[in-house]
């Protein structure tokens, strides 16, 4: 592979159409956070000059689709996706596990900031597990997000993007849509406003996360809080569906099979069964453990003592 450079077609002209396009096709039961994250992007990537990095968190339980967002940003916007040079990507259960090394994790935070934008001012760096985080680790990136005059040190930062994925506030999350279900609301009619205000504050203010009391909120540089709701069975069924073609199942059972893998799964609350318990987590291994127990039974029905005969052949050889 040749040296990666900082333009087209290593980085995308067209990234906000690859993204928009991606989630509109595979990420399903999630209108506000389609709608945020494209419009956000677009808006950034086409301002020749803004005023900041564009700072987006996402909030949602997991596999509601976080983490499958920011993988198609990744892919959107870098012709090697999450292997470009002008990535980083931030485990924070495995990047910064120890509460007592905040300063140590800050410097690492610094130096691949500074390094990659020096590369590329088109860079993208992804938190995942903020609600892991030691509160203060994510403070080190404020001079990047917003600093005075367009350049810091003789670079420009304004045009990176800060992505961070979290779990605070999942519970508020599905609190609001319960209530709107209860309300015989629909579900798209929630609007990004319902949502805003309590995710901005339950990160400030939740002491186990990285977003606790940070600075990031406080000089409000989070330009947009993006919940990602609870998953209903007919989303994880849409979720089934496309695992079960990329995984090759026969077109003519998947939507039948469909409905047998979304009965292995849990739903909340209990008597209802309303939302999945694991979103779309678990999906790609329910299929493919299904997947796996039809072949089982077809060749268990095709099985007969002519194969039991050629196993023991076999297994003489062996010996």
């Amino acid at each position: 592979m040749g040296y990666e450079t900082c333009e087209h077609p290593n980085v995308h002209r067209s990234a906000v159409k690859r993204l928009r396009n991606a989630l509109n096709k595979e990420l399903f039961g999630q209108h506000l956070a389609i709608n945020i994250t494209v419009t956000a992007l677009k808006a950034h990537i086409e301002d020749p000059d803004p005023s900041k990095a564009l700072v987006i968190s996402l909030h949602g339980w997991a596999g509601s689709g976080k983490t499958f967002t920011s993988q198609h940003l990744m892919n959107a916007m870098y012709k090697s996706g999450m292997n470009s040079s002008f990535v980083r990507f931030f485990m924070s259960s495995y990047h910064f596990p120890d509460a007592e090394k905040v300063q140590e994790y800050q410097e690492l935070i610094r130096k691949n900031v500074e390094r990659v934008v020096r590369a590329c001012p088109r860079a993208l760096f992804i938190f995942d597990e903020v609600d892991k985080m030691p509160p203060g680790v994510l403070d080190a990136l404020v001079p990047y997000i917003h600093h005075p005059g367009q350049l810091l040190d003789g670079y420009n930062y304004k045009h990176s993007i800060f992505v961070f994925l979290s779990n605070t506030g999942a519970n508020d999350l599905t609190k609001i849509t319960r209530k709107a279900w209860e309300e015989g609301r629909n579900r798209e009619d929630l609007i990004f406003t319902d949502f805003e205000q309590v995710l901005s504050n339950e990160a400030f203010n939740s002491k186990d996360g990285g977003l606790y009391k940070s600075r990031i909120i406080d000089k409000v540089l989070v330009d947009f809080f993006i919940p990602f709701l609870p998953l209903e069975r007919r989303h994880v069924i849409a979720c089934i569906k496309v695992e079960a073609r990329r995984h090759g199942m026969d077109p003519s059972i998947i939507d039948e099979e469909a409905e047998n893998v979304a009965n292995l799964m849990t739903y909340w609350p209990a008597d209802l069964k309303l939302y999945s318990t694991t979103g779309c987590k678990k999906v790609d291994s329910y299929v493919k453990y299904r997947m796996a127990q039809l072949n089982l039974d077809r060749e268990s029905d095709g099985f007969d003592d002519e194969d039991m005969e050629e196993d023991d052949e076999y297994s003489k050889t062996d010996l």
